[in-house]
């Protein structure tokens, strides 16, 4: 089995940076996975379904941005299409999975700015195959050039050749638990298709304004590590770090009052790390850990 058995005749597939640039792939990429879904997102100028902006907001925007938001949300019915093949890659080197597109149109879901959990056009797709982040596949040939977010590949191109024949055989499918039922000859001749059904996504929301002040009152140096950003980085790195709440959002029964005290400022990796596990590490914790070595 390869991407062109997948493809089903198709002339065309699309390629995708999950978070092109972004520092959180791992925790993005997990969120799409769970909920079924890809995004796009450009904070600072879409702040609403880009159907409604577009006109507005085009001459703030780079053309290859507009293009990016044309063809996510088939703003000209030359776009992404339910039943179009999404390839989902890490740089120019690495495969984190195949999907194919289940919805008619994008969503545009505004809290999704407010709390940084996921990108806020998206759309609903069904994985076809799928990989932890650290366990994510080397490609034979390298997608050179691939600087974007989200591009579209034609038959004959060079993008094409270097990912229609890779052999799906030799990655590690979906269980199949988590498959899309599949019909084994052997035992089913056929089956009842075409029900419809709604899926819903819980979030929670964080407050931004109080993780900014937290931030402007930092000399923006990791709790746990003391690296500093703009120290390792140069210009790029300045007034960046992440905050990581001490008691996870996601765990809270119902929503609670936040204090500046209950949020840490960490670097990406002693955030991946507090995370690893599945009882949360304290920054105490991990700063005892660093030590030791």
């Amino acid at each position: 089995m390869n991407l062109e058995n997948l493809l089903g005749g198709k002339d065309n597939f699309y390629i995708m940076h999950l978070s092109y640039g972004g520092e959180e792939k791992d925790r993005l990429w997990k969120y799409a996975q769970r909920n079924s879904i890809i995004g796009l997102s450009h904070h600072q100028v879409v702040t609403d379904h880009w159907m409604k902006l577009r006109k507005k907001v085009k001459n703030e925007l780079s053309n290859v941005w507009i293009k990016q938001f044309d063809m996510f949300c088939d703003t000209f019915g030359d776009g992404i299409k339910r039943g179009d093949i999404v390839v989902i890659l890490e740089g120019w080197y690495y495969l984190l999975g195949i999907a194919k597109v289940s919805d008619n149109q994008p969503r545009y879901i505004q809290d999704f700015i407010l709390t940084d959990e996921f990108f806020d056009h998206v759309r609903e797709v069904e994985w076809l195959v799928k990989y932890d982040y650290d366990k994510r596949q080397r490609l034979q040939m390298p997608i050179s050039g691939f600087n974007r977010t989200l591009a579209k590949v034609r038959e004959g191109t060079v993008w094409w050749d270097a990912l229609i024949t890779l052999e799906l055989s030799r990655w590690n499918r979906l269980p199949k638990n988590e498959k899309s039922k599949r019909i084994e000859k052997e035992n089913r001749r056929e089956v009842k298709e075409g029900e419809q059904y709604r899926t819903e996504v819980k979030f929670r929301k964080r407050h931004r304004g109080l993780i900014e002040e937290k931030k402007e009152n930092s000399d923006y140096r990791c709790e746990v590590c003391e690296m500093k950003f703009e120290e390792v980085y140069g210009d790029i790195g300045r007034d960046y770090i992440i905050a990581h709440h001490k008691e996870p959002i996601g765990s809270r029964k119902k929503a609670s009052n936040t204090t500046l005290d209950d949020i840490a400022l960490v670097c990406a990796n002693c955030h991946a790390m507090l995370h690893r596990r599945e009882r949360l590490m304290s920054i105490s914790e991990l700063r005892r850990r660093i030590r030791k070595k």
